[in-house]
């Protein structure tokens, strides 16, 4: 009957032992050492100290969830650490591990990347960051389902650039998609719908101005799969406002119209092809019928002249622009 209840006493007295009572604030087990402990040759084990601090050598497995730091006003931070060359992940994964996602480091390129994995092991990285640069690589396609891409560079230039090596073209391409209705249920555009704009923008001290935009439009009835005629428009914007006009447009037919004053500083301005096209330069008359068209003509001393017809096809030189039948000098008749 002795033996029994010393180990009944023994069993009772140690868990008292282990919490020294010191008021209202009392004391429990200060240190815990689990297997060898930590770093014990060994077989390693596990160190909980009073501080409330976990080291261990081997795996931590957590079936809920797991909190770091509270809400107070202080820094927290989730370090995992290996060798220089070695690489570090946190796996986001379903059960079988083959499905799922990675935050990874890899060591030897110091390089961070995020990535997923889609019924293998092997990660298929979709984000790439180099140690110590701000830049971003991305290995695929990137869609933004915010609508806006912004380009800030304060103080320095802001570029959009396109890098494609291969040995064929189209070796750089900028593509915009528009149509329409929803992503789910697009719907056809129809003549005159915009396509896409270049909007090109400046501060004027309270707001950001258009300067000039180039805009594409549908230029025609469509067909669907074998007609979408196209038209480019510039627009530029005159003083005195802020509101882009129209200043140039090449249509579907390849026509080209310009809505102010055209000048030609490369020499030649040819109209036609060589037995190909016929060639037609127009100049109309003015409003009124007091304004003739007229040919511009500089002679080598510099000084110009003005070639006109008048209505019954007579051909007249003048000094100036003329602004009547009779301005000028007749140069020759109709036969």
């Amino acid at each position: 009957m002795k033996r029994p209840l010393l180990l009944l006493t023994l069993l009772l007295a140690i868990p008292l032992a282990l919490v020294a009572a010191t008021g209202a604030a009392p004391r429990y087990l200060e240190e815990l050492r689990i297997g060898g402990g930590l770093d014990d040759p060994a077989d390693g084990g596990a160190d909980f100290e009073k501080d409330g601090d976990i080291a261990t050598d081997g795996n931590l497995t957590l079936r809920g969830d797991a909190s770091i730091g509270l809400n107070e006003a202080v820094d927290h931070s989730l370090s995992i650490l290996a060798g220089a060359s070695n690489d570090t992940y946190v796996n986001l994964n379903d059960a079988d591990a083959t499905h799922g996602g990675a935050l990874s480091y890899d060591g030897s390129a110091n390089k961070l990347y995020l990535g997923t994995r889609n019924g293998a092991a092997t990660v298929t990285n979709a984000l790439e960051i180099a140690a110590g640069s701000p830049n971003l690589t991305l290995p695929g396609d990137l869609t933004l389902r915010g609508g806006n891409f912004d380009f800030e560079s304060d103080g320095g230039i802001a570029d959009f650039a396109f890098w494609s090596w291969r040995d064929s073209a189209p070796r750089g391409r900028f593509i915009a998609l528009s149509a329409k209705g929803s992503k789910a249920s697009p719907a056809t555009l129809v003549s005159g719908s915009s396509v896409f704009r270049i909007d090109a923008r400046g501060y004027d001290g309270a707001a950001y101005q258009s300067a000039a935009w180039l805009e594409a439009f549908v230029d025609g009835a469509i067909t669907q799969g074998s007609s979408f005629p196209g038209r480019w428009t510039f627009l530029t914007t005159p003083s005195g406002s802020v509101t882009p006009a129209e200043a140039m447009i090449i249509d579907g037919a390849k026509n080209l119209t310009v809505k102010g004053d055209a000048t030609a500083e490369g020499g030649d301005l040819i109209a036609g092809t060589d037995s190909g096209t016929r060639g037609v330069v127009t100049a109309w008359d003015g409003s009124g019928g007091s304004a003739p068209g007229a040919l511009k003509l500089a002679s080598p001393n510099g000084t110009v002249w003005y070639l006109f017809v008048e209505d019954d096809g007579t051909v007249r030189i003048h000094n100036s622009l003329p602004t009547a039948n009779t301005s000028g000098t007749m140069v020759g008749t109709q036969f």
